[in-house]
């Protein structure tokens, strides 16, 4: 969510996504307020999974778990410690994941902001907008 507003251009495909502007080019967001968190996960909730863009979409949409059959699904939380396994698993163990000053991957400072976003309500929104990427996921 806090990455989509970079450029005015990638910002106005994210709204366009988003809140289904037909007429986007005709807006001038660079001056309209940007939507808070908890209106953009209230659009989610409007939105058909299939219609997301994919960095929102739930993940039984986009993996085809109903297709592949996975032997190993790794966690974010757990990235170094799963990337490491996989490397492993691959006859690669004396190479490493790089990590995100290597690739030069700025953070968002979503790390910082979790507890002002996630209220309880939020999480329960969201909880409903993924809970079968939840349950499939084992969280």
């Amino acid at each position: 969510f806090l990455n989509k507003a970079g450029s005015l251009d990638e910002y106005r495909l994210f709204m366009a996504q988003l809140f289904d502007y037909k007429d986007i080019k005709d807006r001038d967001l660079a001056n309209q307020p940007r939507p808070s968190f908890r209106a953009f996960v209230d659009e989610l909730l409007k939105t058909d999974p299939e219609d997301m863009n994919l960095h929102w979409r739930p993940q039984t949409y986009v993996c085809g778990f109903d297709m592949l059959p996975y032997d190993f699904i790794g966690r974010f939380e757990r990235l170094e410690e799963d990337a490491h396994h996989v490397l492993r698993t691959i006859g690669m163990p004396n190479e490493s994941f790089p990590s995100q000053d290597q690739i030069r991957f700025s953070s968002t400072g979503s790390g910082a902001l979790s507890n002002e976003l996630y209220t309880r309500s939020m999480m329960l929104k969201i909880r409903i907008l993924y809970d079968v990427d939840f349950f499939i996921l084992g969280y």
